[in-house]
């Protein structure tokens, strides 16, 4: 008679169940994508820049070109704008267009982090690291959002793919200089690179003098131009930013964290952004077993995975690049491969007489990511549909009216606004303003009041925009609404009203 761990580790084993999983995460990733939402505000921002700036002033990053749309500049790899611009001049510049990439990264990186967890997992990690990775809703989504998280992940998994071939190859001429640049080019795309390029190198020089050798020289001359590489990059481009204030998701720690500060790092990955659990403090517990059940298995792999986190923790302590959501995306392969290798801990020491408490906490776990993939899938998430408002403006604004874009739709209507028919002088863009006693200025007073109705385009979710409404509902009428998730049409006539304005 076949016992649980039997029946476990045939389940495990099925090739219908990895496919099955694939091709789940195939369709959360294309489902998400195909649903076409609007550009987010952030979005809308690289759109504009890449639609609307040369090649040559994309290398001065932080310059404002487009002065009456208030756009400053994300930081942002500069090989991820180049072939966004050069794509986008090729196919066009829509929504499809400019998250293909994103979307294509997210589909590939699933069948390559399951090639990856074969090689450091063993089988009940493997299904484990796949199912998290294709469910896994921060990955789901930035699958098909216009930023270079999605790409991120991919780069790191063939970094990985990279390294495996690199410690077990006798290299010549040609393989130097492939993986020279392949390394090269990994900069140049994705900012977190680096971080996973110092971890593998590291990683593989302090395995090779742990065993008493000497590495070979072809290897160091790939690591040696990996870092020239990285140096001309950080001065011709990177070091822009590290005087200001691009960096805005937090996620900058001292270099060595407080004990009383480790929860709240631990809570805010786990249970925020980007893994998301209802139930944080499993998966975290799991990730530390994890970790010491790789090491006491494994150390060389254990070191492969772990060192590029080290490096991002202290890139985060001297101030250079956040520990902090969507930025650290690229170590959610490590994250839960780890945390798959502490589920397959639990299996060892429950085995065979509590092979049942395996499974509960491997069905808690998982069900923590399935719920939320399954819902979205039968729900689309929605924000900022602005692309609708826009439209609506442009069927009910008529010859004498004034269109008002709110600062924080600036962006956005920068984009937009040129595909249904808006030109720079059809509309208003507002002043920013972040304090209550700003508001008047921001409202732009002296402009509304020459046009009896005023159209205003904003977003009501955010407290900038809820405080501008609110004061405007003081001094103007509100004659009609459009609403969409996240964003909003109002008509108001501000000449029965201004005699309210103190």
């Amino acid at each position: 008679m076949r016992t649980v761990n039997d029946l476990v580790k045939g389940f495990m084993s099925s090739k219908w169940l990895v496919v099955s999983i694939i091709l789940y995460g195939v369709l959360c990733r294309s489902h998400e994508y195909l649903i076409n939402r609007s550009l987010r505000s952030d979005e809308a921002r690289y759109a504009v820049k890449i639609t609307q700036l040369s090649y040559e002033a994309l290398l001065n990053p932080l310059k404002e070109t487009v002065d009456h749309l208030h756009i400053k500049f994300n930081p942002g790899p500069l090989g991820f704008f180049y072939f966004s611009k050069f794509f986008a001049g090729l196919a066009g510049d829509s929504e499809y267009i400019l998250r293909l990439v994103p979307f294509i990264s997210g589909v590939l990186s699933l069948f390559f982090v399951y090639k990856i967890a074969q090689r450091y997992l063993e089988p009940l990690a493997v299904i484990t690291a796949l199912f998290l990775f294709s469910t896994l809703r921060s990955l789901i989504y930035r699958s098909a959002d216009f930023h270079p998280y999605a790409s991120d992940v991919l780069i790191t998994l063939l970094l990985y793919l990279m390294m495996d071939y690199l410690k077990n190859k006798e290299l010549n001429k040609k393989h130097i200089v492939l993986f020279s640049l392949l390394g090269a080019v990994a900069i140049f795309f994705s900012f977190p690179a680096i971080f996973t390029l110092a971890g593998l190198a590291t990683s593989f020089i302090i395995i090779t003098f742990a065993k008493e050798k000497k590495p070979a020289n072809s290897i160091m001359i790939i690591f040696f131009f990996w870092a020239i590489s990285f140096i001309f990059y950080y001065l011709s481009y990177l070091r822009l930013f590290l005087s200001t204030l691009a960096w805005n998701e937090g996620g900058m720690m001292p270099i060595l964290p407080a004990w009383d500060w480790l929860p709240e790092l631990a809570y805010k990955t786990f249970a925020i952004d980007p893994m998301n659990f209802l139930f944080w403090y499993l998966p975290a517990v799991l990730y530390l077993a994890g970790c010491v059940s790789l090491y006491l298995r494994d150390k060389e792999k254990f070191l492969y995975l772990s060192l590029p986190t080290l490096f991002t923790f202290f890139a985060a302590g001297i101030r250079v690049y956040p520990f902090s959501g969507r930025t650290i995306l690229f170590l959610m392969p490590a994250f839960i491969f780890f945390i798959a290798e502490g589920i397959s801990l639990v299996h060892r020491i429950c085995r065979p007489k509590y092979s049942l408490v395996t499974m509960f906490v491997l069905i808690f776990l998982l069900l923590q990511l399935l719920k939320p993939s399954v819902y979205y899938l039968i729900h689309p998430f929605r924000n900022e549909e602005i692309r609708s408002v826009i439209r609506q403006a442009k069927k009910l604004k008529q010859k004498d009216d004034l269109l008002y874009v709110h600062y924080l739709s600036a962006v956005s209507m920068g984009y937009y606004g040129k595909k249904f028919g808006f030109i720079e002088t059809d509309y208003l863009v507002g002043n920013r303003c972040r304090l209550a006693k700003d508001l008047d200025k921001c409202l732009e007073l002296g402009s509304l009041k020459e046009h009896s109705k005023v159209w205003i385009i904003y977003f009501p979710d955010m407290e900038g925009g809820r405080r501008f409404i609110g004061r405007l509902n003081r001094v103007g009428q509100k004659l009609y609404e459009y609403k969409e998730p996240g964003a909003s049409l109002v008509l108001y006539d501000m000449q029965k009203h201004m005699a309210n304005i103190h």
